[in-house]
């Protein structure tokens, strides 16, 4: 039996599952929400700016790079919100069946612990990547199209911002993976949640400051940090390697992340629910 033919029912019996959960099916719209949310604010405030200062002879407000698409997502000049709602989307697949300890009842129907991990994390890959693409390419549309409306002077939503769109897709799998894999590692829901959102939000940013040059040399290495230099946001101050390696840094931590987490999934003992 191949493997395909071992994931596929334990697949299918997760998204029926998933089909049930009204949280999981909001989670797609909760990523879109979260990353064109900011875009739009902002392509509404330049636009003010632009028709103010074209009223009243001030100096227009500057033109924004490419990376404003990506203000709700992966938090240029904000807090990346698009980051955390798709974590959050990989650790849903887990959250409800460790809340409520029904994942003891899955484990008898699937006994393989690994190709369920490996079933979820398909699902949020999917879920997660499709959205975050769909809320980049809708907070660009929307962006120009409120700018550009107040004669606000704009770079085109062009090829260049498919690019971007295509890099977040992928970006947006590896942080739904991630999410899964975070679950399988820590099993307990409060603490799961609140590594999903303070990671992104706050750790992240504070971890490296106690340290000094030390600490900016150390977070430079740190996953989002990473990411965001890919993505084309962060300064290349911080780093002495190419793009390409920031990525392979960021998967390296996927990777770290994903064999110590099945292998804590694998041995832990989940008891059913009382």
């Amino acid at each position: 039996m191949t493997l395909a033919d071992q994931l596929g029912p334990i697949l299918r019996g997760e998204l029926r599952k998933l089909a049930y959960q009204r949280y999981f099916l909001w989670a797609p719209m909760i990523v879109i929400a979260s990353t064109v949310a900011p875009v739009a604010a902002l392509g509404f405030a330049l636009g003010h700016a632009a028709s103010y200062c074209s009223t009243h002879g001030c100096a227009s407000p500057p033109v924004p790079g490419p990376e404003s698409v990506l203000t709700g997502f992966a938090g240029a000049g904000s807090p990346p919100f698009g980051m955390v709602a798709v974590l959050a989307v990989g650790a849903m697949t887990m959250l409800s069946e460790l809340r409520y300890r029904t994942i003891a009842s899955t484990l008898l129907v699937a006994p393989q612990r690994r190709l369920l991990i490996a079933s979820k994390a398909t699902i949020a890959a999917a879920t997660a990547g499709i959205s975050s693409a769909v809320g980049v390419f809708v907070a660009g549309v929307i962006f120009k199209t409120l700018a550009q409306s107040s004669g606000a002077q704009v770079e085109p939503f062009g090829t260049g911002n498919l690019v971007t769109v295509a890099q977040v897709g992928v970006v947006g799998s590896l942080l739904g993976i991630s999410g899964v894999l975070l679950s399988a590692l820590i099993l307990r829901t409060t603490w799961i949640m609140v590594v999903v959102i303070a990671w992104p939000l706050i750790l992240e940013l504070v971890l490296p400051m106690p340290f000094g040059d030390l600490g900016e040399r150390v977070g430079a290495l740190l996953p989002l940090v990473n990411i965001k230099r890919w993505l084309g946001i962060d300064s290349d101050a911080l780093f002495s390697w190419p793009p390409a390696t920031s990525m392979a840094i960021f998967v390296g931590w996927v990777f770290a992340v994903g064999f110590v987490g099945v292998l804590r999934f694998t041995r832990a003992r989940i008891g059913p629910a009382t």
